[in-house]
């Protein structure tokens, strides 16, 4: 998914528009406030630097049906919300240091490699699915694409290690219909690996790890490429939360 070789120079920084940080902000805030303020938090100037991709057009974020609820939000009319704003698709190269780049997502395509990426998962019918865990947020694009052909009730789990990265995401990229639908958890930071917060917040939703096909796991190459670890430490809690989940039914049963 990454795409990679020798770095090019650096392509200009990519404007953002506050609008789309407000709006993705508000629907966090409404399900993981601690993470919308640790987000906040976070300095502009500590950003990670993104470019904007080469090959796509401006394209239009749809709001599709998510509605903030906080007045405190300045939340938009109906008409502004379906129809978006218009945003550069963008992508960061997460080796600036070397010679051999890795970029987060496609310099040309991201959203048509997203799709791509959402579609080859197809394989493990993500349809009949209730829990997807991804592995890293990048800039969202590929977990739009995924959650869009998800069941209407299914979750989506996404551990991203880097807090700048996904204020910078959230600042970029809108999302905030997806977030506002409170089927999205985010595990990011130093609090992400937290056994017992993770038990807390999945507990009730247990159900569903083992509803369907089960719980699939999906990994962002050029995420896990950079921070392997955590995210095995993460699939590991996750697998631990299923056998225990599974392991209440069972005493349940007898």
């Amino acid at each position: 998914m990454a795409v990679a070789g020798i770095a090019a120079e650096a392509g200009p920084a990519v404007q953002m528009d506050s609008t789309i940080y407000v709006r993705n902000l508000c629907a966090l805030w409404q399900f993981d406030a601690s993470l919308a303020s640790t987000i906040e938090a976070v300095h502009p100037e500590d950003l990670p630097p993104l470019e904007p991709a080469r090959g796509e057009d401006a394209w239009t974020v749809r709001g599709g049906g998510g509605k903030m609820r906080n007045a405190e939000c300045g939340m938009q009319n109906e008409e502004q919300a379906a129809r978006g704003p218009n945003v550069a698709a963008s992508t960061r190269n997460l080796k600036p240091e070397t010679r051999n780049a890795l970029y987060l997502h496609s310099r040309y395509r991201p959203l048509q490699e997203a799709d791509g990426w959402a579609a080859a998962l197809d394989s493990g019918l993500v349809s009949e699915r209730y829990v997807v865990v991804v592995s890293g947020w990048g800039l969202g694009y590929h977990v739009k694409a995924l959650f869009d052909r998800l069941a209407e009730d299914a979750l989506v789990l996404v551990a991203e290690p880097d807090i700048t990265l996904l204020k910078a995401a959230l600042r970029a990229v809108d999302v905030s219909a997806m977030l506002a639908t409170g089927r999205v958890l985010i595990f990011a930071g130093t609090t992400a690996l937290d056994r017992g917060a993770i038990v807390e917040r999945l507990e009730s939703r247990g159900v569903l790890f083992t509803a369907g096909r089960g719980t699939l796991f999906a990994a962002h190459g050029p995420s896990v490429q950079v921070a392997g670890a955590f995210h095995g430490a993460f699939q590991n809690l996750i697998t631990e939360f299923v056998a225990y989940t599974r392991t209440g039914f069972v005493t349940l049963m007898l």
